[in-house]
């Protein structure tokens, strides 16, 4: 059990803590650049799908980062704990923060009088997931962490120029929404696919 916890600790401090006050400056813009008052169940999902769908590509995307260095994955590959199970510590934390954030932004509209809910919420979720899924996948194939951040940027650009019906990132904006689950599967398959794309490519 410590060595996890000294694992979350390690992970917070050395590498995700500088996403996480990105992420935190994200959402303190969304009020700047949306309004987050009386909105309509409808409207209220503009800010959360247009804006917390990032927080995906900012906070998964890098989860495989620390091990691009030679001598950093050679250290982890000695360690006792499994790299998948180093892998998968950092994405449920990081899972998690995505989790708060976006309720934290969720609940703050619903006490402005905005008609969200859990389902508002579960969807936001589920954008960044997919988004990071995508992100982190493309990163562990091109072995390059800016490779993680473009694909799912250009993919959230081409949402918002065409209709990706059941993979679309922006269907509560248009009175659906019913597609999350699936994109929170995709994106999970994607997370757990690169993990194991990484450990392969890194063993060749």
């Amino acid at each position: 059990m410590y060595r996890y916890l000294d694992l979350i600790s390690a992970t917070l401090r050395h590498s995700l803590m500088p996403h996480l006050l990105i992420a935190s400056g994200l959402l303190l813009l969304l009020p700047a650049v949306f309004g987050i008052a009386a909105l309509d169940a409808q409207a209220a999902a503009v800010p959360l799908e247009l804006g917390l769908s990032f927080l995906g590509v900012i906070l998964f995307s890098p989860i495989l980062q620390p091990e691009q260095e030679a001598g950093v994955w050679a250290a982890v590959a000695s360690r006792s704990t499994p790299y998948p199970a180093v892998c998968l510590l950092r994405a449920l934390l990081s899972l998690l923060l995505t989790a708060a954030l976006s309720g934290g932004i969720v609940l703050l509209m619903r006490g402005n009088a905005c008609a969200v809910g859990i389902g508002h919420w579960f969807g936001a979720v589920s954008n960044a997931v997919f988004l990071g899924g995508l992100g982190l996948l493309s990163a562990a194939t091109g072995g390059n962490i800016a490779v993680g951040y473009m694909v799912p940027i250009c993919y959230y650009a081409l949402n918002l120029m065409g209709d990706f019906g059941r993979f679309s990132l922006f269907s509560m904006m248009q009175g659906g929404g019913d597609n999350k689950l699936l994109l929170f599967g995709l994106g999970t398959a994607a997370l757990a696919a690169a993990v194991g794309l990484r450990q392969y490519l890194q063993r060749r």
